[in-house]
């Protein structure tokens, strides 16, 4: 197994997948204690009464559980990291434009409105960019 601090590719989609494991389990860890946004009644206000707003939340950390396995896979530079990565951060997306669409408060409109959930894609991109490009460099150095 060779270290990822050997390619400069390997590295930055190690420091971002870090960085991504960092950032979905504290959103995850907030989200159980109480202090995450989603739990204020301002927010779970804003949708119809009709609307399962907790099964979408519990969805989303339920995503979000699954990026993390994904992207410590995606360190250990296993395939499946990358197809988990890929299902977790699209579906998370999903429920993003589904919590959108659905709110009824012009503030949350305002700030998740539009194309904003697809800034979630960009990080994965890259992560998937760089290793990528360097499993084919490896590849044609072993031909």
């Amino acid at each position: 197994m060779e270290f990822f601090w050997k390619d400069k590719r390997r590295l930055i989609s190690f420091i971002l997948a870090a960085f991504l494991i960092i950032y979905h389990s504290t959103k995850t860890y907030l989200f159980f204690t109480g202090s995450d946004n989603t739990n204020t009644p301002d927010f779970l206000n804003s949708f119809p009464a009709t609307f399962p707003i907790d099964i979408l939340l519990t969805v989303q950390v339920f995503l979000r559980l699954i990026i993390i396995s994904s992207l410590v896979f995606v360190i250990l530079n296993k395939k499946a990291g990358l197809i988990g990565m890929w299902l977790g951060i699209v579906s998370l997306v999903v429920t993003q434009f589904i919590l959108s669409s659905n709110a009824t408060s012009s503030e949350l409109v305002a700030v998740h409105s539009g194309l904003a959930p697809l800034k979630g894609l960009i990080i994965p991109s890259v992560i998937t960019i760089l290793l990528k490009n360097l499993r084919q460099q490896l590849f044609t150095f072993k031909k």
